[in-house]
């Protein structure tokens, strides 16, 4: 059979020709398709950045609205159960002063006035607590202090921070926690140690929060007391907090409470 040289190169040329269109098609439709699919996914993308923005703005807004609700009832509780504890103090003052009264209602008298001090002194922490002027561990820093040369400026005391250090925000029930530990502490002190110094440490350093209250009182035996002077409830609120208490304590050698806490960042 005799080939046709001229019919091959023709057919040859054909194939080449329809496969260069064909490829020029599939080239062009997928460019297309591939265009049309970038321009979905930046609109997605638009639209989900949108979004993004919405809900931070949401709860930017819910933020504010948290912390104007606080504030308000920090001062619906001042004004009025502050008040009216007040109050309460004062009217048995004035009827123990001014009623003749038996030893039985004197007594019975200064019972409401006492009740009535101390309910008003922790209606006033709670005020604090609340109050979201006082989110920062700074804050509380200061109402330590406060609270230290109040409660011992009798003896020689040092508080040592570093308020740039400690400008972090806090929980309430964090903040509450580390001061009940501190206040704690404190009334161990004044009630067991007979200590003339103390020195109270606080810092912020790395995720972590230190605080150590150490004093130079009569200390006791830990092993002999695992959980006395309080320590059982120091531990109790340490686990709230998921945070490390360390005791350390000698006779005649004073002792000393750590407490470090990682805080997580949001």
């Amino acid at each position: 059979m005799k080939i046709n040289h001229t019919d091959v190169k023709k057919n040859a040329s054909m194939f080449i020709i329809l496969y260069i269109i064909t490829l020029s098609i599939l080239f062009f439709y997928f460019s297309k398709n591939e265009s049309s699919i970038q321009s979905e996914l930046k609109m997605y993308k638009t639209r989900l950045h949108c979004i993004e923005n919405i809900l931070k703005n949401e709860k930017a807004q819910q933020e504010i609205e948290k912390k104007a609700l606080r504030k308000r009832i920090a001062s619906d509780l001042h004004d009025e159960i502050g008040g009216n504890l007040n109050s309460i103090g004062l009217l048995s003052y004035i009827i123990e002063k001014q009623t003749p009264l038996n030893e039985e209602n004197t007594k019975r008298i200064q019972t409401i006035q006492k009740i009535s001090e101390e309910s008003a002194l922790a209606m006033k922490e709670i005020v604090w607590f609340i109050n979201p002027e006082n989110n920062r561990l700074v804050d509380l820093a200061y109402k330590m202090k406060q609270d230290l040369h109040e409660r011992l400026n009798h003896l020689e005391i040092q508080f040592m921070f570093d308020p740039n250090q400690l400008n972090i925000e806090l929980s309430i029930d964090s903040r509450r926690h580390i001061y009940m530990i501190f206040k704690e502490c404190l009334q161990n002190i004044i009630k067991h140690s007979e200590a003339t110094k103390v020195d109270v440490v606080l810092s912020y350093q790395q995720g972590t929060l230190f605080l150590s209250i150490k004093d130079n009182g009569v200390g006791f035996p830990i092993k002999a007391y695992p959980n006395g002077n309080g320590i059982l409830n120091l531990k109790k609120r340490a686990t709230e907090l998921d945070a490390s208490l360390r005791v350390t304590s000698e006779a005649k050698k004073g002792a000393e409470i750590i407490l470090e806490m990682f805080q997580k960042s949001a």
